[in-house]
């Protein structure tokens, strides 16, 4: 059975290029890889196509008891450069394949994560200048959730999520544009999230975290857990089982379906833009195609109809 979006109607299509922003921000962050950690870990950055990355960090901060605020990774990307797709990817093994494979045009930055990324409470921090601590430094030494002192850096992106441990701490929000995104509980409980990923707007520009639990084979491709997985309402998605992580490449921006006739705004879903709807279906245009995650944008089919005839019903934009 497909899949309908029961409360929005949406199209994910890839970003060309994946960027908004005139600075780097974190895109997607796969801490616990189903089987082993080990060459499957990775973080993504997003940015201008060939921005420097000189003297920008990754900082990946500890908020679980009984040591809140120690620094678990330092990780220096000078060097590196944004891919002229407007990504980077770091990873500990790129010898190491994995589905889909990478965009040939993303940077690729090898660092082994040692030890493995924890999965826990973590703060993620993408900062430039020079650190003045050290891996293993306590940015909390007496332990109640605030940073003892500032970074002196140029904090460009932080986020943050917790396992739900009683008196674990985030620090995101501390930071300059950083987002706390807190605990979530899915099966009738709290769970880390294996990997959290960045929504993006119809422009390119980041719309909502989402994240959550994936399942797949070793190597991947992965997808979500559906029950298990946050923020994906903010996309209209209530269906989330068959959208798979996409490591290196190009992440999906959200397109609402309200206005195709650019009459209304966003905000109204009218009998234009339903009429507007069926000559792009008709036509087989990627618009319309895959509202219910089935197909992909290559191909319309009855459920791509009857998926935005439901939304249109309930009024979804």
């Amino acid at each position: 059975m497909h899949p309908l979006l029961s409360n929005c109607a949406t199209l994910l299509v890839p970003l060309i290029p994946a960027v908004a922003c005139a600075q780097p921000q974190f895109s997607e962050l796969f801490i616990n890889p189903p089987g082993p950690d080990q060459g499957y870990e990775s973080i993504e950055i997003m940015g201008e196509p060939g921005y420097s990355m000189a003297e920008c960090w990754i900082i990946v901060i500890d908020g679980n008891r009984p040591n809140p605020g120690v620094v678990l990774q330092l990780i220096d990307l000078s060097g590196a450069a944004i891919g002229s797709n407007g990504l980077l990817l770091v990873r500990d093994d790129l010898s190491i394949a994995i589905l889909p494979p990478p965009d040939p045009e993303t940077t690729l930055v090898l660092h082994d994560f040692d030890p493995d990324l924890i999965n826990s409470t973590l703060t993620f921090v993408l900062a430039a200048g020079t650190p003045w601590f050290a891996r293993s430094f306590d940015l909390d030494f007496d332990n109640n959730g605030v940073l003892d002192s500032p970074l002196f850096m140029t904090v460009h992106d932080a986020v943050s999520y917790s396992d739900g441990g009683a008196n674990d701490y985030e620090y995101a929000g501390q930071l300059d544009n950083g987002v706390e995104l807190g605990t979530h509980s899915g099966a009738g409980r709290a769970y880390t999230p294996d990997a959290i990923y960045r929504i993006l707007d119809a422009a390119g520009s980041s719309l909502t975290w989402a994240g959550g639990d994936v399942v797949g084979p070793l190597g991947g491709p992965w997808t979500w857990n559906n029950d298990k997985s946050f923020g994906f309402e903010a996309a209209c998605l209530t269906s989330v089982a068959t959208i798979e992580l996409d490591l290196g490449s190009e992440n999906f921006r959200f397109l609402p379906y309200a206005d195709c006739d650019s009459s209304t705004g966003p905000g109204v879903l009218d009998i234009f833009d339903f009429l507007c709807f069926i000559d792009a279906f008709v036509r087989g245009l990627s618009y319309a195609c895959d509202c219910d995650t089935s197909t992909g944008p290559e191909g319309c089919d009855i459920f791509d109809f009857l998926c935005f005839q439901q939304a249109f019903t309930t009024g979804c934009r």
